[in-house]
């Protein structure tokens, strides 16, 4: 099982950055509030989390990228915040497997 556990290994690595990107990504976008930007972080980031399958991530995301496309600059913020909370959740989740397997 020793390369199992490194391929997954690596895998959540992969993941655990890909994360840590976006989620630096979201920040400067909101600090910015380029609407264009955000759209594109939207569909961006939204792929990339559909692959944990999750009905309350997408949905989230859903809901973002439809403020986002609405261009209203509080609701991008609170929303934003949102999504944030729910990256770092993601991230300190994935951040206890690490440490349990390793």
């Amino acid at each position: 099982m020793p390369a199992f556990r490194e391929a997954f290994s690596a895998r959540q690595e992969t993941c655990e950055s890909a994360i840590e990107e976006d989620r630096r990504s979201l920040l400067k976008c909101l600090e910015d509030v380029s609407v264009d930007d955000l759209r594109k972080w939207c569909h961006r980031a939204g792929g990339g989390l559909a692959v944990f399958e999750q009905p309350q991530i997408n949905g989230l995301i859903g809901r973002f990228s439809e403020v986002v496309k609405a261009a209203d600059v509080a609701k991008i913020k609170v929303v934003g915040k949102t999504v944030i909370d729910m990256l770092d959740h993601i991230l300190d989740l994935l951040r206890e497997t690490s440490t349990r397997e390793g």
